[in-house]
């Protein structure tokens, strides 16, 4: 019996787990690699490399189907919000509400795929919000014992914020698409 029911839902869960071995990989950095990173030219470029590819993973995510102009409005506006929240916070917590939406996304096509079912399904999406969240709780937890870490509870809620905001957008996007943009 395999593992995965089927190429899709493999190429979703290889992304996800390479997402997450980049999260856990970059708790081995050492300070001084750190200190380099912490240029405003290099953060800048990163952070709006970062925001490009969210956006632009949310939009491909989101259009599955021919999008129609609601569809768009509201994507635009999603990532909207996740722009400002991630302007009011340091440049850390911008990190991982990139790295979180990513993780959230994959990890919902992933189920989706498993368990043959719409995106629009709420179980899929507090499963995916969980998993996702769980494995930022991790990440967290696993700081508590590296000397150069920091167990951050913020980082925690900007995880699940993350999450949260990947499967409020999905729910959004297919309730409109469902009820008022019918096919």
């Amino acid at each position: 019996m395999s593992l995965f029911k089927n190429k899709k839902e493999q190429s979703y869960w290889i992304g996800a787990g390479l997402v997450v071995l980049t999260i856990y990989a970059s708790l081995f950095l050492s300070h001084s690699a750190q200190m380099y990173f912490l240029s405003q030219d290099f953060q800048a470029v990163l952070f709006l490399s970062g925001m490009f590819l969210v956006s632009a993973s949310v939009l491909r995510y989101g259009s599955r189907r021919n999008l129609k102009h609601l569809n768009t409005a509201l994507i635009l506006c999603g990532t909207t919000i996740l722009v400002m929240v991630i302007f009011r916070l340091g440049a850390p917590e911008r990190s991982h509400l990139m790295e979180y939406t990513i993780l959230t996304l994959l990890i919902h096509l992933a189920l989706s795929e498993r368990f043959n079912v719409s995106l629009s399904n709420v179980k899929v999406s507090i499963l995916a919000f969980l998993i996702s969240g769980s494995i930022g709780l991790l990440d967290e937890l696993i700081q508590i014992v590296m000397p150069e870490r920091v167990f951050d509870v913020y980082d925690i809620i900007f995880n699940f914020m993350a999450a949260g905001f990947a499967v409020g957008m999905i729910l959004i996007i297919q309730f409109v698409r469902r009820h008022i943009i019918k096919p």
